[in-house]
């Protein structure tokens, strides 16, 4: 992990944690939580970033009381189905699909195994919001919100530059991490290779 700035983390793959599925079933590769110290066995988080892997058919872990989003990052596409909703097919990459985490899902691979991007929030403590970045979308600007924040580059590389530090370029498999309540300043995205696409998640605290 390197410090760029207070609150702003930039993150490599040997900062991400691999384990297994809540449910035992398969492999995630967990890229942020928050708090810090959560554990799926102990402490409760209340958000939480990772990359899945769906070798086959079958069912995915239940989280009550969370809000899901997952999307596409690579293979040929899933279909998922509930027990009390119309089947959903994932197989357009990089297109956000939102459902409750209580809900008995059940996955069903097109063509093979894939990686999918899953973003859990505590319904009770945060709303999340997913915003795909591609080349057209470039530069982004993006103020101090209040809000945590978490970009993951899948394809290409991004240059951000912006507050007390120097611009630092993410490449692709690369996160940073960005607490709000403790960075400062505007920060800047740009486009630093072609065919770039990355997620900028934000984490909105729940009021009241």
């Amino acid at each position: 992990m390197q410090e760029l700035a207070s609150g702003v983390q930039r993150l490599m793959p040997g900062d991400y944690r691999r384990m297994r599925w809540k449910n035992g079933r398969g492999w995630t590769t967990e890229l942020a939580v928050h708090p810090r110290d959560a554990q799926l066995d102990g402490r409760p988080f209340e958000w939480r970033v990772s990359l899945a892997e769906v070798e086959s058919d079958g069912e995915f872990s239940a989280f009550p009381g969370y809000d899901r989003t997952i999307l596409l990052a690579e293979g040929n596409g899933m279909e998922l189905r509930f027990a009390s909703a119309p089947p959903q097919r994932i197989a357009e990459p990089f297109q956000p699909f939102g459902f409750k985490g209580e809900s008995c899902t059940r996955c069903h691979l097109l063509n093979g195994p894939v990686r999918d991007f899953n973003v859990l929030g505590l319904r009770a403590r945060f709303s999340h919001r997913i915003v795909i970045l591609r080349p057209d979308d470039l530069p982004h600007s993006l103020s101090n919100g209040g809000e945590d924040r978490l970009v993951h580059v899948f394809r290409g590389a991004l240059t951000v530059s912006g507050g007390d530090y120097p611009p630092a370029t993410l490449a692709a498999g690369e996160s940073l991490r960005i607490e709000t309540h403790n960075a400062a300043g505007k920060m800047q995205w740009n486009c630093a290779a072609g065919g770039t696409v990355a997620a900028l998640l934000s984490f909105a605290p729940v009021s009241g």
